[in-house]
């Protein structure tokens, strides 16, 4: 639930997939950022053996990118759906013919929209088919955007060759009103330059010593907690390389390492996961996350660690201090 002003929004399950791909081809520029080109596309993927129909592409600016977006519902089954479809994508990119068959039918997208064409010669030249061919010609971003994170899906996206973003997609609905009056919510693919928090960083203790490598710089961190990074983080300061994380779970304390990388290692099984949130559904047993009242929680507040301080505080706290 959402309260807005006093006012509670409901959370919304899209009516199908048709009613998700409306809302995401209207709301392309926000996920994509405001120069993105958006294409509602539904144009085969053909490899040797395998073929598969993304439901649209886009192209992304500074720096240039070209993405294949898969739209698709947290009811569908993560192994046997998506990461099926998302891997045929995939599977098919080697395919001689795949790429130039892109570039043609992006073509022909970008040719019919002479305001489109106009922009790119703008910011391209005149050249733009073969500046086209060059990026298609690119590895590809992968999009999955998805009514809500689906158990199991950041397990299921690991094993792919080529790594997806996720965007969950959330929509909610005024109460006792509906879809009329509706809000989205999600964590889009290029970062807002405002309504940031910077957090100045030092270099020296308060005697004067070093505290390590030069961070005398400062820092942008969204104020939405969702939108900070492990990464983000570890430049700041907040947390440093190999420090524990720990959580009790049903009378077992469970202890994993923030990686250099960023990534989050287990100790007791030495897995290792790209999200606190992951990193808490491998212990969370798939079966028993729903029992648990997992669901729309995030690792963020589930993960403990100790501060400068020596206090025990939730990871979230960290970016807030």
């Amino acid at each position: 639930m959402l309260l807005i002003d006093g006012v509670k929004y409901l959370g919304y399950a899209p009516k199908d997939e048709d009613d998700l791909e409306n809302m995401v081809q209207e709301h392309a520029k926000d996920i994509f950022g405001s120069d993105c080109l958006y294409f509602d596309l539904k144009h085969k993927l053909k490899g040797n053996s395998v073929a598969a129909i993304p439901d649209g592409y886009a192209i992304t600016f500074n720096p240039d990118q070209w993405w294949i977006v898969e739209v698709e519902l947290s009811i569908h089954p993560v192994y046997e759906h998506i990461q099926n479809q998302v891997g045929r994508f995939i599977a098919a990119l080697p395919n001689p013919n795949t790429r130039p068959e892109v570039t043609n039918a992006l073509w022909r997208e970008i040719n019919a929209d002479k305001i489109m064409l106009a922009k790119l010669q703008n910011s391209k030249g005149n050249e733009i088919y073969k500046w086209l061919s060059d990026l298609v010609n690119q590895q590809p971003q992968l999009a999955i955007i998805i009514d809500k994170n689906a158990q199991g899906l950041d397990d299921a996206i690991a094993a792919l060759k080529i790594q997806p973003t996720i965007v969950e997609f959330a929509t909610y609905t005024r109460e006792n009103v509906g879809i009329d009056v509706h809000a989205h919510g999600f964590e889009p693919l290029w970062r807002p330059k405002t309504n940031n928090l910077k957090i100045p960083l030092q270099n020296k203790t308060s005697e004067g010593a070093p505290l390590g490598p030069d961070l005398s710089k400062e820092i942008t961190l969204d104020k939405n907690p969702r939108r900070v990074t492990i990464n983000n983080l570890l430049e700041a300061g907040l947390l440093t390389p190999n420090q524990k994380i720990f959580q009790v779970y049903r009378g077992i304390k469970y202890e994993g390492l923030i990686l250099p990388d960023g990534m989050i290692k287990l100790q007791h099984d030495e897995s290792i996961h790209k999200s606190l949130s992951s990193a808490a559904e491998h212990i969370i047993k798939p079966g028993q996350i729903h029992n648990d009242k997992w669901h729309g929680r995030n690792g963020w507040t589930w993960w403990k660690t100790v501060d400068s301080k020596g206090n025990e505080v939730l990871l979230n706290e960290l970016w807030k201090s």
